[in-house]
């Protein structure tokens, strides 16, 4: 359920000043896959809410392959040495 002062379907700027980040974190966020894509209507592009919150609340994590960390990469290299 959306909170009573949140529209269902919200903007790019709304959705960013809700999470109270950047619209350019907002935008890097959606393209990594941690929050969910916009529904396209025409010219109008909206996120619906529930699903962001959904994320937010630890239902619906999403997973994401990243780059190796170059610390882990020395974390690992260090207990291989002394092993």
């Amino acid at each position: 359920m959306s909170e009573p002062d949140i529209p269902a379907y919200i903007s790019r700027k709304r959705a960013a000043r809700q999470l109270d980040m950047s619209p350019e974190t907002f935008d890097n966020y959606v393209r990594v896959g941690v929050l969910p894509p916009p529904k396209r209507r025409g010219k109008l592009t909206r996120w619906k809410w529930c699903e962001i919150s959904a994320v937010l609340d630890g239902t619906n994590l999403p997973v994401i392959q990243s780059a190796e960390d170059p610390y882990d990469r020395g974390v690992e290299s260090a207990k291989a040495a002394h092993a």
